[in-house]
């Protein structure tokens, strides 16, 4: 029974003090993070191949960009054909972006691959001679944001006059970058910006060239 009387010893205070109460939310923020990651990390995200090569060549296949660890990963045709647990046939990371959440991926007319790298909200692309083999390889183009050019870009798709649609999961935007754009790098501002399609995670054209998003 609960104990009521004058002699009966005093109550912790259900009070926490200023101290305690930030330690608590440290502690509860410290655990989300680290769940949210736990989810996030083992995602393999976009997929490409590179639809511009006529002859074989050591980088044919499947292209996707995982986040555990941060790496462009190549998945070569005869690794196509059967189910089962593989081994990349190519692994490349890169020192130009995070690559933490890796969640887009798309290859041009001339043959790069473009990858949006979520996390730092870059954009990262990489000639042919620059994937020559697993390793480190220095992005050959860096697109950086600009007043919210780029916000956690996590959808690539080019359209048939060769410019790049971004969808942009933390603004809600689709954002577009001309040839001339790409070519150059730095922080360009897009030629075209689209709202109000809620938070586009990923692009497609098709063959009429409309987008579905």
């Amino acid at each position: 029974e609960m104990c009521r009387g004058p002699d009966c010893p005093a109550r912790p205070s259900p009070v926490l003090s200023q101290q305690s109460s930030n330690q608590w939310s440290d502690a509860v923020r410290t655990a989300v993070l680290q769940a949210t990651f736990a989810l996030l990390l083992p995602i393999v995200a976009g997929c490409a191949s590179d639809p511009t090569r006529s002859s074989p060549s050591s980088q044919d296949g499947l292209w996707t960009a995982s986040g555990a660890p941060p790496t462009v990963l190549r998945l070569a045709p005869s690794q196509l054909s059967e189910t089962g647990t593989i081994v990349p046939s190519t692994a490349v990371f890169t020192s130009n972006a995070e690559l933490i959440a890796p969640v887009g991926i798309a290859f041009d007319a001339a043959g790069a691959l473009w990858v949006a790298s979520s996390s730092d909200s870059l954009l990262v692309a990489f000639t042919p001679d620059a994937l020559p083999s697993s390793g480190s390889a220095d992005a050959t183009t860096v697109i950086g944001p600009r007043d919210g050019s780029l916000s956690a870009p996590s959808g690539l798709a080019f359209d048939p006059a060769h410019r790049l649609w971004v969808a942009n999961s933390a603004n809600g935007t689709l954002v577009r970058f001309d040839a001339a754009q790409l070519t150059a790098g730095g922080a360009p501002v897009p030629e075209v910006v689209l709202s109000g399609l809620g938070h586009p995670v990923a692009l497609a054209f098709d063959a009429k060239g409309s987008l579905w998003v």
